[in-house]
């Protein structure tokens, strides 16, 4: 039921977006007409909200075996709505956030879009999944937008209702290889896992080089569960300047701590990953340079600020990641447009019409301003509004901004 409220060519997606495999979810200043989308933090104390719910639903994979552990992300979401609704809620009502697991399976992914639609659920947010392709399809018919979700599968990219926040995996990619490239290396490598679509991380390694003057090196497939690295490290070294590394977290572990221990002292570059893997490379991951999708954990800017500030609060006990992070500014972020917004009706089609004429909404620092009044210019990516990532690197295990500005690595580096 809806709660009535108050008066240049890029590679080809079908190459390489079903990239959860290479990233890790497998095994292992805005202008003066801004918005706020992350004025969190627990400290503000409202009215009791006791209009309607809204409810928001988080599609993840929160079961499945030998798969990255995303349930800090509905813990996040969670936190969020808690902070939200101890400040009066939105337009007096409540959040409210259920959560779905696909457990990695198209199958039960569909099952839980089809909850959605049961539950009249008015957004899906901050998931974590690589079954967009099949929970897509049934949001579109339903006009349920999917904000903030992880941006696997190539619907992700081209779905009318898929709105992601962040700049997405073959981003990350590219902006690995840029970073070593503006860091001086010539010749850049990469390491990227052994599967069907693991290879196309090679085309985004190339498009973040563009313009830079370095070219593409060695490409090195790794086998899942590899005992042996060494070989393969060896081979990333050669003749290069620097390695991309695409793996997933497991063999991303080993690569590195196999190259260091080897006197491999190339900069190596990695895609977004989380403190734990830092943590668990230890004094291998020192001087690791990475891309990361959002203002690192480190970031002193407003939004970490407020987002740790829920956390402490409301989610003691969950893990702070990306996955954290995305989550909770996706439930502040449609919160924020409800609230703001020309909704006759909070609901689905009306909040999915409202999304679709953002301009410049303030995301305080987490990430650039964020608007959707213009598709992206991207072949394959025209629901990629946000085109831009952070560098960080790693110094006394955490990983710290390298300098705050967002860097664009989809567009080529000088013109050309």
């Amino acid at each position: 039921m809806a709660v009535r409220k108050g008066a240049t060519r890029l590679v080809s997606l079908s190459l390489g977006l079903t990239l959860a495999a290479s990233l890790g979810l497998a095994a292992c200043g805005s202008d003066d007409d801004s918005s706020d989308a992350s004025s969190g933090g627990a400290t503000a104390v409202g009215p009791e909200p006791t209009g309607p719910p809204i409810k928001f639903m988080i599609i993840s994979q929160l079961t499945a075996a030998n798969q990255a552990d995303t349930t800090m992300s509905v813990a996040a979401a969670e936190a969020a709505a808690a902070s939200i609704n101890a400040r009066g809620g939105v337009n007096g009502s409540p959040i409210r956030i259920e959560a779905c697991d696909d457990k990695f399976n198209p199958n039960t992914a569909t099952a839980c879009a089809r909850q959605a639609v049961t539950d009249d659920v008015v957004a899906v947010v901050g998931g974590i999944s690589g079954q967009g392709d099949a929970t897509n399809p049934i949001l579109e018919e339903a006009n349920i937008p999917a904000v903030g979700n992880y941006a696997i599968s190539p619907s992700d990219f081209s779905s009318e209702i898929a709105f992601p926040l962040m700049a997405g995996a073959p981003t990350a990619i590219a902006g690995a290889a840029r970073a070593l490239a503006q860091a001086g290396a010539e010749k850049v490598s990469i390491v990227y896992t052994d599967i069907s679509q693991g290879a196309a991380s090679t085309a985004f390694v190339e498009v973040g080089l563009r313009g830079t003057g370095a070219e593409l090196g060695a490409k090195v497939p790794v086998p899942l569960g590899s005992t042996d690295v060494a070989p393969l490290a060896a081979a990333a070294a050669r003749d290069s300047d620097g390695i991309v590394i695409a793996l997933q977290p497991s063999e991303t572990i080993k690569f590195i701590q196999t190259a260091r221990q080897a006197g491999i002292d190339l900069p190596f570059a990695t895609p977004s990953i989380d403190a734990d893997l830092v943590e668990k490379l230890g004094a291998a991951a020192e001087g690791l340079t990475v891309a990361s999708l959002y203002a690192p954990l480190t970031s002193d800017v407003p939004g970490m600020k407020a987002f740790k500030a829920d956390m402490e609060q409301f989610a003691p006990d969950a893990k702070l990641s990306d996955w954290s992070v995305g989550a909770w500014l996706a439930v502040q972020t449609v919160a924020k447009v409800i609230e703001e917004g020309q909704l006759s009706e909070i609901d689905g089609p009306s909040l999915l019409a409202e999304l679709g004429t953002i301009k410049n909404l303030d995301m305080q620092g987490i990430l650039p301003p964020y608007s959707t009044d213009k598709p992206a210019s991207l072949p394959g990516l025209s629901r990629l509004f946000n085109q831009s990532i952070q560098f960080g690197k790693v110094e006394d295990g955490e990983i710290v901004p390298t300098d705050g500005k967002w860097v664009t690595p989809l567009i080529p580096a000088t013109g050309g």
